[in-house]
């Protein structure tokens, strides 16, 4: 029972990690958008005193802009791809093949003898040929 306790009381640690953790992420990306508008704001104010001109302020809008998608796409692909959904801290590898199970028992010392054996036709042995291999 307490074992149980446990695993239920870690288990809901990890997903309140887990979500606290992609709060602070969605609060980053929307503080970058938030400095993008206060600087675009101070630019759009700098051009209306005359001190900026227009094409300025958008090659600046224009540049935060691509900041912030790139920010956006970075960050959603790779919470997609390479993060691990169980636990916000671990990254998921594809490229790894999954470690084989281990098998508990050599079966290669065995031998059948399928010579008897015919579901039609499919495990038919040819005339003279012997599965078995001879002890030597």
């Amino acid at each position: 029972m307490d074992q149980d306790l446990y695993d239920t009381t870690t288990r809901q640690l990890e997903l309140n990690e887990y979500s606290y953790k992609n709060k602070m992420d969605t609060l980053f990306f929307f503080q970058m958008v938030l400095f993008s508008i206060l600087i675009l704001c101070l630019f759009a104010y700098g051009v209306r005193m005359g001190f900026f001109s227009n094409a300025m302020f958008i090659f600046i809008a224009l540049i935060l802009l691509a900041i912030d998608i790139l920010i956006f796409v970075v960050r959603y692909t790779y919470s997609t791809n390479i993060r691990d959904q169980s636990s916000w801290d671990r990254r998921r590898f594809a490229y790894q093949a999954p470690t084989p199970a281990a098998v508990p028992y050599d079966f290669s010392s065995y031998m059948f003898d399928i010579s008897g054996v015919n579901i039609g036709g499919l495990c038919k042995v040819p005339a003279g040929y012997n599965l078995v291999k001879s002890s030597s």
